[in-house]
């Protein structure tokens, strides 16, 4: 029960962190309104110091900046301890052997590695209780996620953290000089 009760509460923050990556990307001058409905809802505070370990490949300052400095100004009893490593295979299990297994974790690789460690643990359950409205993320977010599910249910393991869309760019010029038509407007990769 009481690590269910962690879980919860990893999610609340989880969700609170996302929040803030999130309302960081707006601009400050932008005429864009952030309304209470982006909030997210309040972890109970039962006044108990709370630290949470976050691995993630960014700096101290980063980390400090980016998350836990408005963390721990909206909950002053919860701390961000900083592992600062990409969450390689190799990291997480040097990590859990020196008894400093992380929390939350910045994970760019599919989730394969962290279920051989079982380390995946279903958040579908959690979200339903806790109402947490997943239509807040851009269109597709959540589905990318799903689609990572090492064993093809289609479970939700972890939350977008940041989102990162890829562009490409060409020279036309280049193109005219070789003779070669133009990408079509809707490429794909394959």
């Amino acid at each position: 029960m009481k690590k269910f009760k962690k879980l919860r509460f990893m999610l609340l923050i989880s969700t609170f962190l996302v929040s803030i990556l999130l309302s960081a990307c707006v601009s400050p001058n932008s005429d864009e309104v952030i309304s209470d409905e982006n909030k997210t809802e309040d972890v109970t505070d039962s006044g108990e110091q709370v630290t949470i370990k976050f691995m993630t490949p960014w700096g101290a300052e980063e980390v400090k900046s980016r998350l836990s400095d408005a963390l721990e100004a909206k909950y002053p009893n919860i701390k961000i301890e900083h592992i600062g490593a990409f969450a390689s295979a190799e990291k997480i299990q040097e990590a859990n052997a020196a008894n400093n297994s992380p929390d939350i974790m910045l994970v760019t690789d599919p989730f394969v590695t962290l279920d051989e460690l079982e380390m995946t643990y279903p958040l579908d359950s959690l979200i339903a209780e806790s109402n947490l409205d997943l239509t807040k993320f851009r269109d597709g977010a959540i589905d990318a996620i799903r689609l990572r599910d090492p064993e093809q249910q289609g479970r939700l393991l972890g939350l977008p953290f940041e989102d990162v869309v890829v562009n490409l760019f060409y020279n036309k010029d280049i193109f005219d000089k070789m003779g070669i038509e133009y990408p079509s407007e809707t490429p794909t990769w394959g």
